[in-house]
């Protein structure tokens, strides 16, 4: 009878030491995961669910309806990285067994299910609309029903607003189905959109600018071969694209819901969010897991390239506009008011008409270039969204360069933390996880020095925080002074407006760091350039064209300091699991490594 018991507890013994080792095995994955397509095994997370906000408990079970079937540059990452731009891998869709399938597809079947893909859907789309020259209504019906998410713009979802709980519509909504001929809803993958300034025609457009990317093809071309529909989230269009974080969110949360109801199948899904996407369906799916009930019944929830800590861009860039947007109204202030007081009086004496058309020509020249700048910055800059999204904001100085809904927000995703009814948290970086910094030239992105022409002139240099120099910005404005008459009793006929600003302890050292970037100063110059070309034949001299956007640090929600630059591993993140490359490339480019490890992700998914 001993000898039993010795036995039965030496085996005890084996056992507990080989559960032991197992555990190891997994803490060690996460751990030394530093590869260019990193996917760790662990999956703690020390965040808690909040909801804030209450789902609308009137979204009731609809009856299932059958589907109805019927530029702006598409390309979401129209700038490839230089730096690490390999082809897209064209990699034949995974199968294997077909979840909740009878029997496995044949071949004919899958390429059958190949042709409905999400881009394929997509283009079919854009194109009967081209054909029928259909635009998106003003208004879209607010979605209840299989039939409205189908049809061709799709429906919209709304949010509740303000204490009294106001309805505000947010988002569009549309389902590309897997199989448009069935009257059925399965299995759904959903993608929350990135924030589009563009304003696209319709969801379809919007939909364009996430599945054409060619990395981006393998991974709905898995999700076509598994007969997964596609359930797209857009809040791109012009009537709501400046709504706030957390009307998208709770938009974002009704539309899950209500997609719950109408399924056939309780299969997880997944939720892929592309950009402020990843923030807002975080935030959604932490609003799905009210008192530890799961509502979203997303099993893997994915954010790629997600401003979770805040997006960046430079100080120095946003100076540009302020600096341009302050020196062109001074030039209207003082025109218009000697224009009121002795403009005509003076004309009609010294009957100075040259003058006057040179002067009436610059002062409208700057009014022009006042209004362009301030549209641009009215929705990069000032925007409801865009202060709760800028890490350091020009407009701020006085707060450390910080906005109160910036912190806001980010008390808010700090408290309620990631979505813990999810089996994994897979946090994608564009920036570089090795710890390289994006490679800038000098100590400069762009300067422009003109020549004095209708009385107005205008010079600038935008400077790079933490380099060579103390500056971030400097510049000077001259515009027409009508009270020295262009000179006729003496000066030169202009007044002048300075600006400078030089760097302090406040300014994060993020313009050099580890980043998903963008071509910011582009955007700049587009945004500028078609009115600098009307009054000077000078342009922009530009030395860097890449701004750091999102740093990886945001990315991946990293416990680290915003401003570290090292390299960074799973268990630096909130994340279960990172994916990332070795090089920083541009914001939402899918490269090799990040498609890779996408299309690993929705493997294990379905």
């Amino acid at each position: 009878m001993n000898n039993k018991l010795n036995i039965i507890f030496i085996l005890l013994l084996i056992m507990t030491s080989a559960c032991t080792k197992f555990e190891a095995t997994n803490i060690n994955k996460k751990n030394t995961a530093l590869n260019d397509s990193v996917l760790s095994e662990n999956t703690s997370n020390e965040g808690f669910a909040e909801g804030n906000q209450n789902i609308d408990s009137n979204i009731s079970e609809q009856e299932v309806v059958p589907p109805t079937n019927p530029e702006t540059n598409p390309e979401t990452n129209s700038e490839t990285n230089p730096e690490t731009s390999p082809e897209a891998e064209t990699t034949e869709p995974n199968i294997g067994e077909a979840n909740g399938e009878s029997e496995t597809p044949n071949s004919q079947e899958i390429t059958n299910r190949l042709q409905r893909a999400f881009y394929v859907q997509v283009e079919n789309e854009i194109k009967t609309q081209n054909t029928t020259r259909q635009n998106r209504p003003a208004t879209l019906p607010e979605c209840k029903n299989l039939a409205q998410l189908t049809s061709l713009f799709g429906c919209s979802m709304f949010s509740q607003r303000g204490l009294r709980q106001n309805k505000v519509i947010t988002a569009d909504i549309k389902i590309y189905m897997a199989d448009p001929e069935k009257q059925k809803l399965d299995k759904v993958a959903f993608i929350v959109a990135s924030h589009n300034f563009e304003n696209p025609k319709s969801i379809n457009h919007e939909a364009r600018y996430t599945s054409r990317p060619s990395g981006a093809k393998k991974i709905y071309d898995e999700l076509a071969a598994k007969n997964i529909s596609v359930v797209f989230i857009g809040f791109g269009y012009k009537d709501f694209y400046l709504n706030s974080i957390y009307e998208k969110a709770d938009a974002t949360a009704r539309a899950i819901k209500l997609v719950n109801q109408l399924r056939t199948s309780d299969q997880p899904s997944f939720l892929m969010g592309l950009s402020l996407g990843g923030v807002i369906g975080r935030m959604a799916l932490n609003q799905l897991e009210l008192n530890g009930i799961n509502l979203h019944n997303v099993s893997h929830y994915l954010s790629f390239d997600s401003p979770h800590r805040g997006a960046h861009v430079p100080l120095s860039l946003q100076y540009i506009m302020k600096f341009l947007e302050n020196g062109a109204s001074a030039a209207k202030r003082k025109a218009q008011k000697f224009q009121n007081n002795f403009g005509r009086l003076i004309d009609d004496i010294l009957n100075l008409n040259d003058f006057a058309d040179q002067l009436e020509g610059g002062i409208a020249s700057a009014d022009a270039f006042a209004n362009q700048v301030k549209l641009f910055s009215s929705v990069y800059l000032n925007s409801f969204f865009a202060r709760e999204l800028v890490i350091q904001q020009s407009s701020r100085e006085s707060l450390a360069y910080t906005d109160v809904l910036y912190t806001r927000l980010q008390n808010h995703l700090q408290l309620t933390g990631m979505p813990e009814l999810t089996e994994v948290n897979i946090g994608v970086t564009n920036g570089s996880i090795h710890g390289l910094l994006l490679p800038l030239s000098g100590n400069q992105y762009v300067t422009l020095d003109t020549k004095l022409k209708n009385y107005v002139e205008v010079d600038f240099t935008s400077y790079i925080a933490k380099t060579s120099t103390n500056s971030i910005f400097s510049g000077r404005f001259k515009y027409p002074d009508p009270e020295e008459l262009g000179g006729f009793f003496g000066g030169d006929g202009t007044d002048n407006y300075s600006f400078s600003r030089l760097e302090n302890s406040s300014v994060a050292d993020l313009d050099k760091s580890t980043c998903g970037y963008l071509n910011a100063v582009g955007d700049i110059e587009k945004a500028i350039s078609s009115q600098l070309s009307r009054m000077f034949p000078e342009k922009l001299n530009i030395t860097n064209r890449k701004a750091c956007f999102i740093p990886t640090t945001s990315g991946l929600a990293s416990t680290t300091p915003i401003t570290y630059k090292g390299p960074i591993t799973a268990q630096d993140s909130l994340f279960d699991e990172i994916i990332g490359g070795r090089t920083n490339s541009h914001h939402l480019e899918f490269t090799t490594e990040i498609s890779n490890g996408i299309l690993e992700v929705i493997k294990r998914s379905y």
